[in-house]
């Protein structure tokens, strides 16, 4: 494998990362979308890379 295919690999592999992200971000504001199997296995995917957000950004609402 040449660099231009390890680099092609790497960037759909980030692209599909930050959609999945956006996605259960905007899950978040639909009342029991986290609940589903979508929602949880995003969340399950998505949730270590947040995570240590939640640490610095305070909750509102709630």
């Amino acid at each position: 494998m040449d660099s231009a295919t390890i680099n092609s690999i790497v960037w759909i592999a980030y692209n599909i990362y930050f959609y999945m992200i956006f996605v259960y971000i905007l899950m978040s504001w639909l009342p029991n979308a986290r609940d589903s199997f979508i929602g949880e296995l995003l969340g399950k995917l998505v949730e270590p890379f947040l995570a240590p957000f939640r640490k610095f950004i305070p909750r509102l609402w709630g």
